[in-house]
């Protein structure tokens, strides 16, 4: 799992590269970003774990031959970050 270290910096319209499966992409934009943050796991309450916040990021894709499914693990490299 990569970490995205200035997620800070992830904006509606940027620009995204999303990687799946044998070395296929597609590419994207940042369409929704949730202003609600959540532990990971959701019942982590530990003072120590409390950085591992994590916010919701979707990304609309350009799939013309429906290669991308719901539920694939997928990578996303945002382009300019």
């Amino acid at each position: 799992m990569r970490h995205i270290i200035n997620y800070q910096k992830i904006q509606y319209g940027n620009k995204a590269k999303v990687k799946f499966g044998n070395n296929e992409e597609v590419e994207g934009v940042v369409s929704f970003i949730s202003d609600v943050a959540e532990f990971t796991p959701k019942n982590v309450e530990t003072e120590e774990l409390r950085t591992n916040l994590v916010y919701e990021i979707q990304i609309t894709v350009t799939d013309e031959q429906n290669k991308l499914h719901m539920g694939m693990p997928v990578t996303v490299d945002f382009e300019e970050l």
